[in-house]
Parts: structure tokens; sequence; C-alpha cells
């Protein structure tokens, strides 16, 4: 699961950022983003990686249980996740 905030969030007090479940399993990461953002997830078998922009990807609400980003075998797991960098 990964975890993106596209505005502040809690005033200090903190936020709940979404349901952990069996199902979507644990974060791997969460850093702030806007829609030009690019992010990158890369698993730990297999050598998969998916590119893709946030605007991309479907919003929901802080309770809910995470969009699926990358389609993965049953013992692969998310390895990293991280923003690509601007570059000219």
């Amino acid at each position: 699961i990964f975890s993106a905030y596209s505005l502040p969030l809690g005033g200090g007090v903190g936020s709940k950022t979404l349901n952990i479940t069996a199902r979507n399993g644990r974060v791997v990461g969460g850093f702030q983003v806007d829609d030009d953002t690019e992010i990158m997830l890369i698993s730990n078998q297999g050598g998969k990686i998916i590119r893709t922009s946030v605007s991309e990807i479907r919003n929901t609400g802080r309770a809910a249980q995470g969009v699926k980003v990358i389609n993965l075998e049953p013992e692969e797991l998310v390895a990293a996740v991280a923003k690509v960098a601007e570059g000219d």
C-alpha cells in the first residue's frame, strides 16, 4: 500500500491514513505529491517496475483500503516506492 497526500493534513495531531487488512498489506511508503508528480514502484522479485503519474491514480478517502497500482504474483511484494525526479 502506498499513501500520497495532496493537501496538508492533521494539524500536528495525526491522521488516519487507511485501514490495514490482510487484503491490502502493510504501508510501503508515503510522501506529499501533486497531480504533476510521477511515482515508481519496484517489486522484490522478477524486476517488475511501474512508473505512473499521480493524476492517473483514483483518489479515495482516508479510511479506505487503497487503490491497486501494480499487479503482483502471490508471493511478490512491493520493495520500494519513490517519486520520479524532475528532469529537463
